[in-house]
């Protein structure tokens, strides 16, 4: 199978992360890190993942580059530190104790340091680590190997990712703030384009782009491409939480506990009667949202049809990025791979109802 080619990427840098965190431990050592942060980094990041950015990273360079540079596995490396960081804060902001099988870093660090006289103290320096591994993310991207204009455009990729997400998180948070307000569609799409296409595919595809020298036009056509991928793939994270199985390594059901403006939230303000749809606004409205009233919600969603009907925007979103791609300089092959491997990621049990 073609996506075999993005497997072993990806097994390529797991191979080789190791090796990578021990310089970068040492660049932390040097600018004064403690024994304890660079522990908790290392236990934090080498525990797995999907390694989904770093391998569309060096997926699209080598799809572009007559002569692959040398230390792509290094900047993916930058990607994946940078999104550990994202990782940090957002456990912070959904109170999530648990990341990929085991702790998150707030709770490692209470672990560690104990939960100070504040009881904060988890928190507090979780944050601080977050800002530093997004220092050394960007610190290991500068240190490749690299055509120095090709590396700034690519610096400049990644802050304009990191900006774009910032403002879907923002957006996505105030709109959770106002439960008595289902989210339309329009708005959910835009936030996902923000939050998630823009750095978690764009970013990377597009940096892996640039660093073998593509022109300005084809990485726009690449941005499209991830933009959508990238939508869809925020729909099948939503279904995942229904189904109680996030792709996220988050809270189960913790969508609705948020008060997240989903897709699905969106497709049940239009599918459900209107009694349904206040019953779902009240019970979205208690602060907190109890598990209880969760799993009402969340029956409210499923029994109006919104499970299959955003499982049909998704694959729409699914086929428009792969009518886009066409237009891509890239092997056929190199499109069939990157779409069999990103279909891999997001493939969700459909929904029992109809």
């Amino acid at each position: 199978m073609k996506e075999a080619v993005l497997a072993g990427i990806r097994d390529e840098f797991e191979r080789q992360l190791p090796t990578l965190f021990a310089e970068a431990g040492q660049r932390a050592k040097a600018a004064g890190s403690s024994t304890e942060l660079i522990e908790a980094f290392k236990t934090f990041m080498l525990r797995g993942g999907r390694r989904l950015r770093p391998t569309l990273a060096v997926f699209s360079h080598q799809a572009y580059a007559r002569h692959p540079l040398q230390d792509i596995y290094r900047i993916a490396f930058a990607l994946e530190i940078v999104h550990n960081f994202a990782l940090i804060h957002d456990d912070l902001v959904d109170k999530t104790d648990q990341r990929r099988g085991g702790p998150a870093m707030h709770t490692m660090l209470v672990h560690r340091f104990g939960r100070g006289p504040s009881g904060e103290t988890g928190a507090r320096l979780a944050l601080i680590a977050g800002d530093f591994l997004y220092t050394l993310g960007i610190r290991m991207l500068l240190s490749a190997e690299a055509e120095p204009a090709a590396k700034q455009a690519a610096l400049k990729v990644l802050m304009d990712a990191a900006l774009e997400a910032a403002a879907g998180e923002f957006e996505e948070l105030a709109l959770a703030s106002w439960p008595a307000i289902l989210p339309d569609r329009e708005t959910v799409l835009k936030i996902y384009a923000r939050k998630t296409s823009s750095y978690s595919f764009c970013c990377p595809l597009v940096i892996g782009a640039l660093l073998a020298g593509i022109a300005s036009s084809e990485t726009a056509r690449l941005h499209d491409v991830g933009q959508a991928l990238g939508q869809a793939y925020q729909i099948h994270d939503d279904l995942a939480d229904l189904h109680g199985d996030n792709l996220s390594g988050g809270n189960v059901w913790g969508d609705f506990q948020e008060r997240k403006p989903t897709m699905l939230l969106a497709l049940a303000a239009e599918m459900t009667s209107e009694e349904d749809a206040k019953r779902l606004m009240q019970l979205l409205h208690a602060e907190p949202v109890s598990a209880a009233a969760s799993c009402m919600a969340r029956e409210i969603v499923k029994d109006c049809g919104a499970p299959n009907a955003a499982a049909r925007q998704a694959e729409g979103l699914l086929q428009e990025a792969r009518m886009l791609a066409q237009g891509l300089a890239m092997s056929q092959d190199s499109v069939e791979a990157l779409f069999e491997y990103v279909s891999g990621h997001f493939s969700t049990p459909m929904p029992v109802r109809t």
